[in-house]
């Protein structure tokens, strides 16, 4: 609840921030947040020509982003905030592609922050929808929790699953057997392999 807590705060100040100074429609883009244990061990965001390419690419991108952290920050949770929308009638608008929805008018479906966390093969979101005014402005509404679900099937379950997958993943073998001798050098390498895949990175360690 409080990683959740805390990805959603940070993204709707930035969101916030963002209309502010850029204008109605600035979206942010995808940011996840490696947790190892309680402790946060990497925050990495998507570039923006990353950003600018098909869902198809920005998958593959978080998917190896996902097996780095894994695998050279030994995440044991992983956060993503992304844009995304949310539907005032789940049950009327079931199995209907929300962003066409949207882009045709309808009033049922609005613009969110989404949150997706997942840790030990249990998923929970939380949405917070929002509208804008003007000037500059992002009028947010009442967020949307859905806690500790077992994997998510469907087309609502490529991400978490996706990390499901990820957090498999062995770790380096460096930190495994000999984390003693981890420099700053095996972080910046990892912040450079990072980029090559579409994301800039703050590490934590």
């Amino acid at each position: 609840m409080m990683k959740l807590a805390f990805a959603l705060a940070t993204a709707v100040d930035t969101k916030t921030e963002c209309v502010r100074l850029f204008g109605i429609g600035e979206d942010m883009n995808q940011t996840l947040y490696g947790w190892k244990g309680s402790q946060l061990a990497v925050v990495t965001r998507m570039t923006d020509a990353m950003a600018r390419k098909s869902p198809e690419d920005r998958f593959i991108a978080v998917s190896e982003a996902s097996a780095i952290m894994r695998r050279g920050w030994a995440a044991t949770e992983i956060t993503m905030v992304a844009e995304g929308y949310v539907s005032d009638l789940p049950v009327e608008t079931e199995g209907k592609y929300f962003a066409k929805e949207f882009a045709n008018g309808n009033k049922n479906i609005k613009e969110a922050i989404t949150v997706t966390h997942v840790a030990n093969e249990e998923v929970s979101f939380v949405t917070k929808p929002y509208t804008y005014s003007v000037p500059k402005t992002v009028v947010w509404e009442e967020e949307n929790f859905i806690p500790f679900r077992q994997r998510v099937v469907g087309t609502d379950g490529l991400y978490p699953l996706l990390f499901c997958k990820a957090l498999e993943l062995a770790v380096d073998k460096r930190l495994a057997n000999e984390p003693g001798v981890i420099t700053p050098d095996f972080y910046d390498a990892l912040t450079v392999a990072m980029i090559d895949v579409g994301f800039e990175t703050k590490s934590f360690v």
